[in-house]
């Protein structure tokens, strides 16, 4: 995911209507989510594999797709929303 926000996350947050400076807060809010769905996520694994692996598939998507129609709804909060996602 991160191959794609980063070269182009200023240039996206503008197209949103929102400060290049917030580029910054797409970027990196991803990886602060994920500390804190690591400790649900390992505890879940220990007692089950198959619902946790689908379920952070489906979330993946879910994510991506919220980031990606930010820009026809013109919404900076679907954005970081799908980034938390």
């Amino acid at each position: 995911n991160n191959y794609i926000i980063e070269p182009s996350s200023a240039y996206y947050a503008e197209a949103l209507g929102s400060s290049d400076a917030l580029s910054g807060i797409m970027v990196g809010a991803a990886p602060w989510f994920a500390i804190a769905s690591a400790i649900v996520y390992s505890y879940w694994t220990n007692h089950n594999y198959k619902q946790p692996i689908l379920l952070a598939g489906i979330l993946q998507f879910i994510g991506n797709l919220m980031y990606s129609s930010a820009y026809s709804y013109k919404s900076i909060e679907m954005c970081l929303i799908g980034r938390a996602i």
